[in-house]
């Protein structure tokens, strides 16, 4: 392999990344070195930043998702959250092809710092039916109810969120290398595009469709995404997948947060038939002036008896309680051939 013209992994560090610089990006070699150090050094730290800033965000955000096959849903999520607790709301409305009307599923999941919970309905403001109580004194949360938090955490930093990872994490995963970088303009913003493409021995079971692609990135508003174009193919299907941020907001210490975007796949697969799909959400979110207590996050706040939970079990190993029982054994076969031999019988 021409070394020099060997494309660049996007975990290399950024000595690694400098020293090949010139040898990756097209155009203005100085002005691109220049603009993918920065990033490299800063895009990092601004994304944990951003991360942990839209914890202190609540609100809603609707999905209107139509499939050319005639698949058609809205999903409207609701949620709020303190330091300890969290509670999801999802209410969504999908009709099949075959569907004379549409279908209707309410699910609310919670936790505080005792137990989760999940709540359904069926119809709008009927009665909601317990389905689940988990004490998290006992066990850890089920992944059925903790991936609804994780992709909650997901749709609201979408802006620095590529599919199935945090911007953070798909930057070092190994599995995409870095073959080409820009500087572009979009009005009076210097942005950032970086092109990849997934790397011949990444592996098999991650983004296992997409194979390369570009991004763009905007410096001024803590490298958040202004979109993406990503190339899929496999074995079952080819086509692309674009993201694009019609509108955001900033807030008044300067935090970009999504207003609207829009998600638009276009996907041949093996049996011919070619699936469009556009997915437009819109965000309703707000920085959290009154923090809920925890009282909101229980079973009482929806009509149900307060949970009160179950004794909880010793997590002594058991060789230790094996070797407790077999000391007790020996005492009192011990006592039983003294107490023996002074009655005489033994």
């Amino acid at each position: 392999m021409n070394v020099r013209n060997a494309p660049l992994p996007f975990y290399l560090t950024l000595a690694t990344i400098l020293s090949e610089v010139p040898l990756c990006c097209a155009g203005n070699v100085g002005g691109q070195g220049d603009a993918l150090a920065r990033f490299l050094s800063e895009a990092p730290p601004a994304w944990k930043a951003y991360r942990d800033a839209m914890k202190q965000f609540a609100g809603s955000y609707t999905t209107v998702t139509n499939v050319s096959t005639g698949y058609q849903e809205r999903v409207e999520v609701e949620f709020k959250r303190n330091a300890s607790c969290e509670m999801v709301i999802i209410r969504q409305t999908k009709k099949l092809p075959k569907d004379n009307q549409p279908s209707y599923e309410e699910n609310l999941y919670a936790y505080n710092p005792s137990y989760a919970f999940v709540l359904n309905r069926i119809r709008k403001n009927s009665p909601w039916a317990l389905t689940q109580v988990v004490d998290l004194a006992q066990e850890e949360m089920p992944r059925s109810i903790s991936r609804t938090f994780y992709y909650n955490e997901k749709a609201v930093c979408f802006l620095i969120w590529m599919e199935e990872q945090p911007l953070s994490e798909w930057l070092h995963n190994g599995i995409f290398e870095l073959t080409g970088c820009d500087t572009v303009k979009s009005g009076t913003d210097q942005l950032l595009k970086l092109r990849f493409r997934r790397r011949a021995d990444a592996p098999e079971e991650k983004f296992r469709a997409v194979v390369g692609g570009s991004m763009i990135l905007d410096p001024q508003a803590q490298w958040t995404l202004r979109g993406y174009d990503l190339r899929l193919q496999n074995e079952n299907l080819r086509g692309s997948l674009t993201l694009r941020c019609r509108k955001n907001k900033q807030t008044s210490n300067n935090l970009l947060i999504p207003v609207e975007l829009v998600v638009e796949s276009k996907v041949a697969i093996n049996n011919g038939q070619t699936v469009h799909r556009v997915s437009t959400g819109t965000y309703k979110l707000m920085p959290v002036r009154r923090v809920p207590p925890d009282s909101d996050f229980t079973l009482t706040a929806f009509g149900f008896p307060e949970y009160v939970g179950q004794p909880t079990q010793s997590h002594w190993p058991l060789f230790i309680w094996s070797s407790i029982i077999g000391a007790v054994v020996l005492l009192l076969a011990v006592l039983a051939f003294r107490l023996g031999r002074r009655r005489g019988l033994i």
